[in-house]
């Protein structure tokens, strides 16, 4: 079996697709993998196999689906078609495969001769990725905080070496200034003609990225004027 170097085999038999096989290999890996706001994807190399000696197979779209949620996300990744004829295999690729620790699932469609469509599907699996593995270690040691962003991506975050200090600009902290709340700037007003004036304080961040969302004072905030009303900044969600 030409197959035989990959290190995941996922053999699947059932009443339809009986004699079909998937062999999933190991995935290479591209970019760099556990840092943040960095790209890692991998080609993902899967074997259909025909182990019948009567008849053909044709081979069509493949999904990939990530599970572990109330739902299950489902990425369709259109191929062209291929026949396989009888004890024949088709090595395809899949390309662009985001880096995740979810589990995973490989549905492919295929169709015997003139025969309606159907699909099989892998065993569940979680992909291999030895630079992932070895950040996530680093991280550990260097007690930073091992994050997923909002799609999934793995990635560590170091840990910050003035969080929790007091600011009141962005540029006083090594990672951001979390918004706490407002202070007042000079004596209380002496009428109802005049107005308290603002200032917004915060606390430097744990870590050198605050979390996924948050309300934070940005940098140089602490040239512009006192405000005249309590107004707290925008919440940012980043990925």
């Amino acid at each position: 079996m030409f197959a035989s170097r990959f290190g995941l085999v996922i053999w699947l038999l059932s009443p339809m697709t009986e004699g079909i096989g998937l062999q999933l290999g190991p995935p290479v890996w591209t970019g760099e993998c556990g840092l943040p706001r960095k790209t890692c994807v991998a080609d993902l190399p899967i074997i259909v196999e025909n182990r019948r000696a009567d008849r053909l197979v044709t081979v069509g779209g493949f999904e990939l689906i990530e599970t572990g949620y109330p739902y299950a996300l489902v990425r369709h990744l259109p191929l062209p078609l291929a026949t396989v004829g009888p004890g024949a295999a088709s090595l395809r690729t899949l390309s662009g495969v985001g880096d995740t620790e979810k589990t995973l699932i490989v549905r492919v469609w295929l169709r015997f001769e003139s025969g309606p469509a159907t699909r099989i599907a892998s065993g569940p699996f979680v992909l291999l990725n030895p630079s992932r593995e070895a950040a996530k270690r680093a991280c550990s040691r260097d007690r930073g905080d091992w994050r997923k962003s909002m799609s999934g991506r793995p990635y560590c975050v170091p840990r910050a070496p003035d969080g929790g200090k007091i600011c009141r600009d962005g540029n006083e902290c090594t990672g951001v200034c979390l918004f706490d709340r407002h202070e007042p700037v000079g004596p209380p007003p002496e009428s109802w003609k005049q107005r308290q004036r603002w200032r917004l304080v915060g606390h430097c961040s744990e870590f050198v990225y605050g979390p996924s969302c948050i309300v934070f004072i940005p940098r140089g905030a602490a040239s512009d004027p006192p405000a005249n009303y309590k107004t707290p900044p925008p919440m940012v969600c980043s990925d």
